[in-house]
């Protein structure tokens, strides 16, 4: 039987190729602005920080539950992107907003039984200029370990997809080789094929991942 799976930020990069390689799945889509999913799916035009209710009401009205979340959604900030001691607190809050409290509120209102955090090595490394957004994937991280530790019959996973061709990447660094960046497709193949046959909770980098056929 096919999972419903519900992925936010799934109009561009990582999530759009996660949409794409589940397509076989019951896919429930959400992103900021309009977009196509794949046939059948449920394309949601949302913002996840305001419409987390609506969402997850939506998403179980077509679908009757929610198997799997992904928390794709996220945002740098202000760009080009401030050292933390000079940042905005304002913005800060507009940052942990989008990027903790949105999946957490998801995971609550989902109950999946698979519940997947992407997160950023800028969670466990400390890079000037990335502050902002490496505290709001630290943040992201302790969540995940402490709604793992709080319920060991469901999965809590970050997954650090590694540095991908993406418009944020290219947002986030400008000048940045792009040859030396990952396609979103071939992280997604692997995720994927991580995601439907062997999941487990904890912290996981996509690229010490065994490519696995679906």
């Amino acid at each position: 039987m096919a999972n419903v799976i519900l992925i936010t930020g799934a109009s561009r990069g990582l999530g759009r190729a996660l949409a794409e390689q589940l397509h076989d799945q019951q896919l429930a889509l959400v992103a900021r602005h309009p977009f196509e999913g794949p046939a059948g799916s449920l394309v949601l035009t949302a913002d996840v920080g305001l419409e987390a209710e609506r969402i997850v009401q939506e998403t179980l009205r077509r679908f009757g539950r929610i198997d799997i979340l992904i928390n794709n959604a996220s945002t740098l900030g202000a760009t080009p992107m401030p050292e933390l001691q000079n940042a905005d607190w304002r913005d800060v809050a507009q940052v942990v907003h989008t990027n903790v409290l949105a999946p957490l509120h998801l995971a609550q209102l989902s109950r999946a039984r698979i519940v997947v955090n992407i997160s950023s090595d800028a969670g466990v490394e400390a890079y000037p200029g990335w502050g902002v957004y490496g505290l709001s994937k630290a943040a992201l991280e302790h969540q995940t370990r402490t709604l793992a530790a709080e319920n060991p019959e469901r999965i809590f996973v970050a997954v650090d997809p590694g540095d991908m061709n993406t418009q944020m990447h290219r947002e986030a660094v400008p000048d940045a080789d792009l040859e030396q960046l990952q396609d979103p497709k071939v992280v997604a193949a692997r995720l994927a094929g991580w995601l439907l046959h062997a999941p487990q909770s904890g912290r996981i980098r996509v690229s010490e991942l065994v490519e696995s056929a679906r």
